[in-house]
């Protein structure tokens, strides 16, 4: 076995900080198919799928908003501009979610189970809604539902103080 280079060796002699850390993502590799029993990443939402979404959020976020309003925990003028900004950012997810604009299927769906896991009857879970906001920020490769994304996390914050 030959023994490294004398200014630290490694592969085809380069020193160790010259070396990549990390290769390229897999989810970043062109023109993978998606895996078995899971949707394109990239396929349009279909017209039930916007509109099952489209019910969901208008009832989850709706309610989370009103309860929020009426709960007193919102009392400082600058987190009523923040909740109003989030209202205003909400309506813009609506806004898509009529037109398809910018939902993939993957994103309709997830959307959706985040919206049912914030309307159960024992009240919003809170670390599920988290974990599938979670997913929805990463699977936004192009950052086209930034705004409306923002407003989600927003709206977990004030609802877990």
């Amino acid at each position: 076995v030959a023994a490294p280079a004398a200014g630290g060796g490694g592969i085809s002699g380069l020193t160790p900080r010259d070396q990549p850390k990390t290769g390229p993502r897999y989810s970043d590799l062109p023109g993978l198919p998606a895996a078995k029993g899971t949707t394109n990443s990239t396929a349009p939402a279909n017209p039930q799928q916007l509109s099952s979404a489209n019910a969901a959020a208008q009832q989850a976020f709706g309610s989370l908003l009103n309860s929020l309003r009426n709960s007193g925990r919102i009392v400082s003028s600058r987190e009523q501009k923040k909740l109003a900004d989030v209202e205003k950012r909400i309506g813009e997810l609506y806004q898509k979610l009529a037109t398809g604009n910018g939902i993939t299927s993957q994103c309709a769906d997830v959307l959706t189970r985040l919206c049912a896991v914030l309307s159960t009857p024992q009240g919003p879970d809170l670390v599920t809604a988290k974990q599938l906001h979670l997913k929805l920020v990463t699977e936004d490769k192009g950052r086209v539902n930034l705004k409306w994304l923002t407003a989600v996390k927003q709206l977990l914050t004030f609802c877990s103080k």
